[in-house]
C-alpha cells in the first residue's frame, strides 16, 4: 500500500528530525512512475467480481482471465 503524499514529489517540507525525512522523501521522484507500471502490468478488478469468478459464480472481469485449476 502507499500514502497520497508519497507520489506527490511537491509537498511541503516540514522540519522533522534525519529519520523521518529519509523515510518520507527519499524515493519519491520513483513513486509515481512504479504505481503507473503496476496499474499498467496488471488487470484491475473489484475484489466481489473477482471473487466470484475465482469461485466460478461469474465470468471474470474484463481483461481478467482466471488461471487454470
Amino acid at each position: 500500500y502507499f500514502h497520497p503524499w508519497e507520489i506527490d514529489p511537491g509537498q511541503p517540507r516540514v522540519a522533522a528530525g534525519m529519520r523521518s525525512r529519509l523515510r518520507h522523501y527519499t524515493g519519491l521522484a520513483s513513486k509515481a512512475p512504479r504505481l503507473a507500471r503496476l496499474l499498467r502490468d496488471f488487470n484491475w478488478g473489484r475484489l466481489d467480481d473477482v471473487h466470484a469468478a475465482a469461485l466460478g459464480q461469474a465470468a471474470p472481469p474484463p481483461g481478467m482471465q482466471m488461471a487454470a485449476e
